[in-house]
């Protein structure tokens, strides 16, 4: 700063943006005179919140008219949604100030609002979601006008980094100078809510220095996230990457399954403004296997990763991950069973048992040699996985033990330990079907990838269908009901029973809901109706050879079962 001319620093922008943590980076480089702060004068006085807030702004005020009238230098943080905060800087350069704004910025409110409830479950002051929204408009508004007032001025862009000073150099994308001549200078891609400055310069007339330059090349690492549900974990995970992998060239790739909740769109909300997060809407699909094929498939990246979005897996091993892979290893897998490593995160016993009889069977049954084949969180080459990708399947939840199955040991493999943390937000989306999934994939690699992982699933809840069937008519029969007729409605309930599920798990890439499950229901139960005469026809010539109701039954059964794939397939779940 000239010492011959008072100055006014401004630290400005919208609630929750990082004003605080800006102005500790900055202390250490520039000048700050007398720092007038209404939150520092608000903490001396008693009362009320709301009391001490106004009384705190009213003296501020005083203070800054105090420090202009002796032209004595001062700097103050503002929110600087109130347009008597020009008036200030209008009065500043009447008396011969020079006025120096530092403004950070995001691109949502809806950040703004997660930093603020950050910052009030550490013990700080709260401002209600409709004031931040409000004055985050208004701050915007104003941020030309802010511009044609400063003499210099250095613009942050906040939107996906940790509250860390050390992190702010790093986040200054647009200087301007007034002198010579009134210039605007881009310093790195500009984040959506930086093209209201840009417009603001053009309106007056400034030019724009420092243009984009063109694309690079790919990023190194491409980090895939398949979600559901999700929406609370997004702007968490980005950050946490950001900070991880800031001496990474990478990205993130949020693979949606249309959430309701609108991950995808806040995903894409972030992306707007930081072209490191990419977002692939999937509608109609469903399942995380595909989620993370299709991510990996879309990466141009050298090496890929696969972690969750529950911030259940730390994302400090990326980098580990990737020092192993650079140094030669084709995949990196962090476990939960190998020395350093732990399952704690898992909600339960009954959860870790299930994971641990899971890792036994794939090490035993297919000759796995991961002590965590059931890992959701590994990174491996692009290359590698594409050589793989055609074998593996798009269903089930288990990809690593797809990838390692399929790969047969021609992978170089490293296991790194890992604690497994616990959910944060969100729900876990395990149950009953990964069962079933796992089953159908140990089946599937048993058989060499000859009987397709489909069928498979659908003849394993075809097991369950004939243990209802079988229920239903031993039910039946000993409540006196003739042997045709209970025939006839224990064929009926399997076939209901077989519909519901195979919707739920083996279709559900496909799944029929609202009319479509009615009416597909009974599309089901017509097609399947010429099954069930042979059913019940079968069924009934063996019981007239054999009295025993359940070897006639069986038998009626199974006829039944092979029909129902066949039909199923081709007229109910079609591919739409």
């Amino acid at each position: 700063m000239a010492d011959e001319r008072p100055f006014v620093l401004v630290i400005a922008g919208p609630n929750g943006a990082g004003k605080t943590s800006l102005t500790a980076h900055l202390r250490g480089t520039f000048d700050f005179a007398t720092y007038i702060n209404p939150d520092d004068i608000a903490a001396t006085l008693e009362g009320s919140y709301e009391t001490r807030v106004r009384r705190a702004q009213d003296l501020a005020d005083a203070q800054r008219a105090e420090a202009i009238a002796a032209r004595t230098s001062f700097s103050f943080e503002t929110v600087f949604s109130d347009r008597r905060k020009l008036d200030v800087l209008d009065q500043a350069r009447a008396n011969g100030f020079e006025v120096v704004l530092f403004f950070v910025g995001v691109d949502d409110p809806r950040i703004n609002i997660e930093r603020v409830r950050a910052r009030v479950a550490l013990g700080g002051h709260d401002v209600p979601t409709n004031k931040i929204i409000e004055r985050y408009q208004r701050v915007m508004q104003l941020l030309p006008e802010m511009l044609e007032r400063a003499d210099r001025a250095y613009f942050f862009d906040n939107s996906v980094a940790f509250l860390d000073p050390e992190d702010f150099r790093g986040r200054l994308f647009a200087t301007f100078r007034r002198e010579p001549g009134a210039t605007l200078t881009l310093r790195a891609a500009a984040p959506t809510w930086g093209h209201v400055l840009m417009d603001g310069a053009m309106d007056r007339g400034w030019p724009i220095e420092g243009a984009p330059s063109a694309p690079g090349p790919a990023p190194e690492l491409s980090v895939v996230v398949p979600t559901f549900k999700e929406r609370d974990n997004v702007l968490l995970l980005v950050e946490k990457l950001a900070h991880t992998l800031a001496d990474v060239d990478w990205e993130v790739i949020f693979v949606d399954d249309n959430s309701p909740d609108g991950t995808a769109a806040v995903a894409r909300q972030i992306g707007e403004g930081d072209a490191r997060v990419r977002c692939v809407r999937r509608i109609g699909r469903r399942g995380l296997a595909g989620a993370c094929i299709e991510g990996m498939l879309a990466s141009q990246a050298r090496y890929v990763a696969v972690m969750d979005a529950d911030l259940q897996h730390d994302e400090t091993l990326l980098t580990e991950m990737l020092a192993q892979l650079r140094g030669g290893i084709d995949l990196a897998v962090a476990s939960r069973y190998v020395d350093g490593g732990s399952a704690a995160g898992l909600a339960g016993a009954r959860r870790e048992h299930a994971s641990r009889l899971s890792t036994a069977l794939a090490r035993n049954l297919l000759g796995v040699t991961l002590s965590d084949p059931m890992s959701g969180f590994f990174m491996m080459r692009r290359d590698r996985f594409e050589e793989l990708a055609p074998q593996l399947s798009s269903q089930g939840f288990k990809i690593l033990l797809d990838i390692v199955a399929t790969a047969r040991g021609t992978l170089r493999i490293t296991e790194l330990p890992f604690v497994f943390a616990e959910r944060r937000h969100g729900e876990s989306k395990l149950d009953t079907r990964v069962a079933l999934d796992f089953a159908a994939l140990i089946l599937a690699k048993l058989t060499n990838d000859t009987v397709s992982f489909r069928f498979l699933l659908f003849c394993l809840v075809g097991l369950t269908g004939i243990a209802i069937h079988m229920a239903v008519l031993q039910f039946a029969v000993g409540l006196g009901t003739r042997f045709g007729l209970a025939q006839t409605l224990a064929t009926f309930a399997a076939i209901t029973w077989n519909f519901v599920l195979n919707n739920m798990f083996t279709y559900r890439d496909q799944r029929l809901a609202g009319l479509a499950f009615v009416t597909g229901l009974i599309r089901f139960q017509v097609i399947c109706a010429v099954g069930a005469i042979s059913n019940v026809g079968i069924a009934s010539v063996i019981y007239r050879y054999d009295p025993d109701w359940w070897i006639a039954g069986l038998g009626g059964a199974l006829m039944g079962a092979v029909w129902n794939y066949v039909v199923s397939a081709a007229f109910v779940w079609r591919q739409r």
